[in-house]
């Protein structure tokens, strides 16, 4: 009877420790991001997404162990989605701006710079060469971003139209067939639109204030911010994100 409860014992320590094992292992995160934003989220010609936020993200799981799923989502549903819980964090050159600190927690800002800062994107052929022509004039931007609070701030001071889409595919089309007069990005942003529209023109937005860089967005009080701020710490320490960054000539 003693051996028998001693081989059980034993059985139930390993077990036991087996369970110690899996408990140990990382689970699987699920990142929000939005395509359609080079030099950071682009869908490449075989169907996968590529770019600066994804090689970030990429090399922050490989720094913390984490199996991540990136899912491809609007621009607008991503802070929603992470304050609701159906995702764990979103990449998606994210500006951590106060009004968005009130719904959702951030990392460390992991990219800042001028090629951050707000631009006009325009044609000359539509009359504009600097942010003082915009009155009466149509502001492309996207949903949900803080260029959109900008192009809020021109329809306020000087009467401009905003043509708010969904993505940046949209507002470039539109751009292009001057049905719109301008639009509001970041600087990367406009050098890549620029590159491959040679009518395209672009000029730094002054009067507003600078803004913070990017940064990942988690719900709030999500314990994996300081798991996350410690990689992202590493990784510019190593100079990992400084040569991640040089792989796109828009954000030097």
């Amino acid at each position: 009877m003693k051996k028998l409860l001693s081989m059980c014992f034993v059985a139930a320590m390993l077990l036991a420790g087996c369970g110690g094992e899996e408990s140990k292992e990382k689970e699987k995160l699920t990142v929000l991001t939005n395509s359609g934003y080079p030099p950071y989220e682009v869908v490449d010609n075989k169907g996968n997404l590529s770019g600066f936020d994804i090689d970030i993200i990429n090399a922050i799981a490989e720094e913390t162990g984490y199996e991540i799923e990136i899912k491809d989502v609007d621009f607008d549903t991503l802070i929603p989605s992470i304050q609701t819980g159906k995702a764990d964090m979103a990449i998606a050159g994210i500006t951590p701006s106060a009004e968005r600190r009130k719904k959702v927690d951030f990392s460390e800002v992991y990219f800042s710079g001028e090629t951050s800062q707000n631009y006009l994107l325009y044609s000359e052929k539509n009359g504009i060469t600097s942010q003082d022509d915009l009155k009466g004039k149509t502001i492309g931007c996207q949903m949900g971003t803080v260029q959109y609070e900008a192009a809020l701030h021109f329809e306020e001071t000087q009467g401009a139209k905003v043509d708010a889409k969904k993505d940046y595919a949209a507002i470039v089309a539109e751009l292009k067939k001057g049905n719109n007069d301008a639009a509001i990005v970041e600087k990367a942003v406009a050098m890549e639109f620029s590159e491959e529209n040679p009518d395209f023109k672009y000029v730094k937005i002054n009067g507003l204030a600078d803004l913070e860089g990017n940064a990942i967005c988690f719900k709030k009080g999500s314990p994996l911010v300081e798991e996350i701020n410690a990689a992202i710490k590493t990784l510019k320490e190593n100079g990992t994100i400084d040569k991640l960054a040089a792989k796109y000539p828009s954000l030097k």
